[in-house]
Order: structure tokens, then sequence, then C-alpha cells
């Protein structure tokens, strides 16, 4: 069907390009280039005029560009919503419900132009859409097509939680947890989950939202990534930071259950930062793993934990093991945080974010009541990551598990099969921020398949920089110490 879709758009494109130059030949015989310019004199684009965010992760190329159409047609396509740093400009055209962006350097010679249609008041892109001196192309094979999504509503957009608790005479008491997320495109998630018996179960569902003054509806049109065969609106209110509907909360409800969910004032900061402290004492070295736990609503909870391994960073929390904990409350303005201790006369200790890590001040141990300094990862960097990957024409699979504990690292490879990982890689990491903000690992030892350890490190393993993404880590690894060759694994939150 895509396809179809495109070659219909091409073809309009064509319809659309010789009409443009009818149009211009009137007034700009004596430009030839200029002819394939539409003419926007008497063109209202007000229907679409507006600013679009135009995210390129699903088409591997976790970058952004923001969009703004004015109601004459014009157009201009910046890396910053300034738009300062522009990367094109233009005017639209448009024929039988298809647009067009027409570059500003669009010549006959030189065609530069990005056909789209309007789907949920989204721009659709079935053309690559040139931006600076690169572009970004469909993935026909997998579905995946530029879209440019409207940024509307920003003063509610977010996220909004909630608990609800439903008593049953079957199953007893039930607590479900919920998340409504509000993005660009005028799109929403509503996701649901609770625990029975040792498994936890979910419900998602996404589909878009319109708004009427305190009125909200959402019409979902994929429920746990399955198409809902009659999409129908489902009615609630908004006000005061607070949204109320009714939503399904498990696959196993008859019926949807109206539910209250509360604005996240810090949704986006909401997890726990992890960091690993050492100190050596004469002969000994003392090891605390720092948990700064930040929830949605402005509330934290710091504990540490002394440890004899650092690789104990996912061990389950014994509470006879923490030496340190203290909760509070926080406030976030301009990359920098507040923290005040619900002890009393306690002192606001004021922290910072950038690149994942959030340095601050907090004790480590009831017996050292001082505060040290402290860098603590974001989930997005911290724990373990796992992916696999293969050779084109091998079957063999292998693995990868990267642990980042604190800024230290531990890296396995292997064949998926084998008992023992072809290599080991230990080291030290930082978070560097270019153009992509990556994990930089530096490799300190190495050891072979018989836990050996090798003295020259290749240089394919001494410096390994790995892209963070949305959907974890990438990273390019050498899969067998006898070749230089390297594959490209995914690693996702294990």
């Amino acid at each position: 069907m895509k396809k179809l879709l495109k070659t219909i758009a091409m073809l309009l494109v064509v319809a659309m390009l010789f009409s443009f130059a009818a149009c211009d030949n009137t007034t700009n015989n004596e430009n030839p280039a200029a002819s394939s310019a539409p003419n926007q004199s008497t063109k209202d684009y007000s229907a679409i005029a507006g600013e679009y965010l135009l995210d390129a992760s699903n088409l591997g190329m976790p970058m952004k560009w923001f969009i703004k159409i004015a109601a004459d047609g014009k157009f201009v396509i910046a890396t910053d919503r300034a738009y300062a740093n522009v990367k094109g400009e233009g005017d639209i055209g448009d024929k039988d419900g298809t647009y067009m962006l027409v570059y500003s350097d669009n010549t006959a010679e030189n065609p530069k132009t990005a056909t789209f249609t309007i789907e949920n008041k989204n721009l659709v892109f079935s053309t690559k859409v040139p931006i600076g001196a690169a572009s970004v192309s469909p993935n026909e094979e997998e579905g995946n097509f530029p879209t440019a999504k409207i940024i509307a509503h920003e003063d509610i957009q977010g996220v909004y939680l909630g608990t609800y608790e439903k008593v049953s005479a079957m199953a007893g008491s039930v607590l479900y947890s919920y998340e409504l997320t509000l993005g660009n495109g005028m799109e929403y998630t509503f996701s649901s989950s609770f625990a029975m018996m040792g498994t936890t179960y979910t419900r998602t569902e996404t589909g878009t939202f319109a708004i009427d003054g305190t009125k909200i509806s959402f019409t979902a049109y994929y429920v746990d990534g399955d198409v809902v065969e009659a999409p129908a609106a489902v009615d609630g209110t908004i006000a005061d930071k607070t949204i109320t509907a009714a939503f399904k909360l498990s696959m196993m409800a008859s019926e949807a259950q109206e539910v209250e969910a509360k604005f996240g004032t810090y949704a986006d900061l909401a997890g726990t930062y992890t960091g690993l402290y050492q100190k050596a004492m004469g002969p000994m070295k003392l090891s605390y793993i720092c948990m700064l736990e930040l929830d949605a609503f402005g509330g934290y909870k710091y504990t540490t934990i002394s440890i004899a391994d650092p690789s104990m960073l996912d061990a389950p929390i014994d509470p006879a093991n923490v030496d340190y904990t203290e909760e509070g409350t926080y406030t976030y303005a301009d990359g920098k945080f507040t923290f005040t201790s619900a002890a009393e006369g306690a002192t606001a200790v004021e922290g910072t974010l950038a690149n994942y890590v959030l340095n601050v001040k907090f004790p480590i141990s009831k017996m050292v009541p001082n505060a040290v300094d402290l860098a603590l990862y974001a989930e997005e960097v911290s724990g373990a990551f796992i992916g696999s990957a293969s050779v084109e024409n091998d079957k063999t699979v292998y693995t990868a598990v990267l642990n980042l504990v604190g800024n230290t690292f531990v890296l396995a490879v292997g064949a998926e099969d084998a008992e023992k990982p072809a290599y080991t890689v230990t080291g030290t990491f930082e978070i560097q921020k270019a153009m992509l903000t990556s994990v930089v690992l530096t490799a300190a030892t190495l050891v072979g398949p018989d836990g050996k350890a090798i003295a020259e490190i290749p240089a394919e393993l001494a410096t390994i920089s790995c892209p963070v993404a949305e959907s974890g880590i990438n990273a390019e690894l050498l899969f067998n110490l006898d070749d230089t060759a390297v594959l490209g694994f995914q690693l996702a939150k294990g």
C-alpha cells in the first residue's frame, strides 16, 4: 500500500512541477531556472501553518529538525526552534491533497523538493527530505517514512501518572500503575501495569488526542502493537494539570475504568541515578553504591550500600547493608537541582545535570556525615545492556553484554552458544557529546576465552565510542580476537 501511495505521489509531483512551471512561465520567461518554483501569491496555507518536529530516530538517524510553515506557504527547516541554524527554506505547492516543499535553491537542472501528505495533522514524506548537505529518506521495506509531527498544545504536553486499586473477591487487591503521555503530533500513549503472583502484566495503547477547552478525547489506533479495528473516541476532562478519562487497565479487563492522572512536573527527570564511590582506607578500599531515586512530583530518596565488589550493582538491596539513607524534596530549573532533606534543620544541597550525569554532594555513611562529591549516572547509561548480532551468511549469533557501574565498565562478547565469551574487557568510561551523546569506553584490561590476560589490546577495543539512543546504546565491536572485523550491536537495557 505504501509503495502504491509513493507511486501516486510521484505522479502528482510531476504534475505539480508542470503546473508550477506553466504558472511561473507567465512571469519568469527570463529565468528558466525559476520556473520550477510555485507561484504562492494566491495560496493560503493557514490550514497547515505551524511548527513541526522531524525526528529521524526510527530511520537510523538519532537527529531532530524543526520545520516552520507560514500561512503564505513559506517554509524553513532548522536544527533549533530559534531557526538560527537554517538547513533549508523555500515555498510550498500542492495539488489534489499532495504537498511539496520546493527549496529556494531548486533548479530545473538540480531539482530540490520533498513531497508529503497530511495524516492526523502531521507531514508524512514519501520522498527524501533534503536537510542542508544531507537528507532523510524513507525506509520502504520497514514501512518507515519521514514524519514531521505538529507541535501543538505544549502547555499540556508531558507525562501524567496515577495508580488505581481494585478489590475483588477472586483476585483480592490489585494495584494498577499507569502513565499517560501527551506528545507532539497530537499523539498519546497510555500504559498500565500490575503484578500478580510474581508476574508483571502490561497493556499499552497509542493513538491521537483532541482538545476542546476542558474536554479531551482519545482515539486508540493500536493496543500492544495490534491495530484497533474500529477506533472510537473516548471523552475525558483536563483541568488543573489533571486528566480524568476511562481506559482499560489490562488485557483481561472487560470494560474501561475511569481513572485520574496527575501531571508529572519532573517526569523527564524521574528515575534512578547510580554512582560508585571508592575511598582507600590504608590497605583497604571502601566501595559504595550510591542511588538517588527521583519521582515525577519533586520527591527523592537517596541510599548508599557498602559493597566488596562493584559488580554487585544489580544485586537486590539488602536493608541490612544500607549505610545511609535520606528522603526529601527537590526542584529543578535550568540544569540545576536543589535538594532539601526532610530531616529537621537540613540545609539545601545543589546539584547539576548534564549529559546523563548528575553531580551532587551527599553523605556516604552515618558514621561519616560529611558530604562528598558524587557523579551519579542516569538509567540510560547505567546498569546492564545486552544485544545480539550476526555476520551476513553466517548462522552464528554473537552476544554482547555491557555492564556500566559508576564510571567503570565490563564488556563481554562471544558466540551465543559458547560456554565462555571470546573476550572480556574492563576499564573506565566517560560521557562525551559532539553531534551525538556517546559513552566512550577506555580499556584497561583484556581477557581471552581461556581467562588469561592479553597484554596487547587491539585498537578496536582500546577506545570504543558508543552513541546513546532512545532504544539503548549502539556499539561496533570485535566478535573474534583473531579478526579486525566488527559487528554493529544495539544494546538494550537488560
